[in-house]
């Protein structure tokens, strides 16, 4: 048995869903974090929610004090919690492309983890990067099939390239991910893996787009539990620290059962 395929094997199944869990958190959140700091260096004074930045579509908010509109053809008018809107094609797009440019950074600092670290915790620690952001292809080439509108739709409108090229090269780079990342398993834990993944989604993701939309609301009617504190809505910064204190805890205990030795 390969050194990967035995480490594997001994992490145990709660142990791959708490830290597929935890990888899926953060990777979102570092997603929206790209973001950010391009609003922040731009001086947009961004409030960012679960899912980027709060804003409405087609609705206007009741009051428009830090609320910019923009329109769109073909799409509508939105409504973006800003101070500011970028001033230029060039901030849109680097803003735009900064939060989908974090996935292939996580994909590199994971294989940089799994392949250096003498860490069984840290190899899967750096494995589990790569599993979770490799997959973000998979969604992508479904919005592609349905025609989906994203964050690479409008790179493309704002820089003038077409988009189909944009999420293409997303597709490929982070689908080779993907592949890499499987193919370090032989098929049994490659399943335990994937069927973690599929939790972890459940678990993270559809919960966090529910709450986007209560934030939303609430910022709207600017209640002070969900006012921005530092760019962003209170509460993200509440659940961030619950995930750390849950990544904390999965490290705990993987160093703890690969110290032990247990199958």
């Amino acid at each position: 048995m390969s050194e990967t395929t035995s480490f594997a094997k001994k992490l145990p199944f709660h142990l791959v869903l708490l830290l597929a869990i935890c990888v899926t958190y953060f990777s979102v959140w570092l997603h929206e974090a790209g973001h950010w700091a391009v609003l922040e260096a731009l001086q947009c004074g961004p409030t960012m929610g679960f899912a980027g930045i709060i804003q409405q579509w087609d609705t206007p908010p009741s009051s428009l004090h830090h609320w910019q509109r923009i329109s769109y053809p073909n799409l509508g008018t939105a409504w973006l919690r800003l101070e500011r809107l970028p001033q230029t094609s060039q901030q849109w797009t680097w803003m735009l492309l900064a939060g989908q440019l974090v996935a292939v950074l996580l994909l590199v600092v994971g294989i940089l983890l799994y392949k250096t670290s003498s860490s069984h915790t840290l190899k899967a620690a750096g494995l589990m990067l790569v599993f979770v952001n490799g997959a973000m292809a998979l969604p992508k080439i479904v919005s592609w099939l349905m025609g989906g509108i994203g964050d690479l739709y409008f790179v493309g409108f704002y820089s003038g390239i077409n988009p189909a090229w944009v999420k293409g090269a997303f597709i490929v780079v982070l689908g080779s991910g993907l592949v890499w990342s499987l193919r370090q398993f032989p098929c049994p834990i490659r399943r335990r893996w994937m069927q973690a993944l599929v939790l972890a989604y459940i678990i993270v993701v559809i919960p966090l787009q529910k709450a986007n939309a209560v934030i939303r609301s609430a910022v709207e009617q600017e209640l002070p539990w969900a006012a921005p504190l530092a760019g962003w809505s209170k509460p993200v910064w509440w659940v961030t620290a619950g995930f750390l204190l849950l990544l904390v805890g999965w490290y705990l205990m993987a160093e703890n059962h690969f110290r032990n030795g247990r199958e």
